[in-house]
Formats: structure tokens, sequence, C-alpha cells
């Protein structure tokens, strides 16, 4: 999280990092932070695509590990298909990989 954009009575949020920060401070933070890094870097932090799939990376490292975690990444995957090419827009729900997994398993281990 961009501590320009950090406050403690919401959800993280990495889409509000290249939005105006409310104070002077923060508004220096981001400034500061942005002439270090420079432009390359900015691309890849800022724009959208680039947090989604940060945030799909980390499904991806850390797993899905409840109900609740395969709620949380329904939306960034539907939100991933929207940008993809028009013929590879069928995404599942995680929810539904779980069951397709779960029947393959079951049915791979029904004796013939």
């Amino acid at each position: 999280m961009w501590i320009w954009a950090w406050e403690d009575e919401e959800d993280e949020d990495e889409r509000r990092a290249s939005n105006a920060p409310p104070t002077p401070e923060k508004r220096e933070v981001k400034h500061l932070f942005e002439d270090a890094v420079g432009p390359y870097f900015l691309k890849y932090a800022y724009e959208p695509q680039y947090c989604l799939a940060e945030k799909l990376f980390e499904f991806a490292l850390y797993g899905i590990h409840s109900n609740e975690g395969m709620n949380e990444a329904d939306d960034p995957i539907h939100e991933w298909s929207t940008l993809c090419d028009p013929e590879m827009r069928e995404v599942k729900a995680p929810a539904d990989w779980l069951d397709g997994m779960y029947t393959a398993q079951a049915q791979s281990s029904i004796p013939s």
C-alpha cells in the first residue's frame, strides 16, 4: 500500500495510489516518490491493469483458503476478463474452479 493513500478506516485499494492525496504532506511524499522512481516504474505502479495483475498474483502466490477469499477473488478475476481479448472472456469464479477440480478428482478415484 502507498503511504500517501493509506487510511486506517478503509480497506487497501491499490487503484487509489494515483489519486491526489488529501493533505499537503501526503502530496509532498507522493511527489518525492514519483520523482525518485521515474515514469517507467510509475507505469507499472499506477496503471489499472498492473494493479489488477498484482492483486491476482497475490491470490496465486498465497492461495485462496476460505469462502471469504474466494469472494474477494471474484471481482478482480471478472475485472481481468474485461481486459482480455473477447475470445478469452469466459472466466470462471474460484468456486467454479474448485467444483470442477473436486468433480475431476472424484471421477478419477472411481474404480472402473
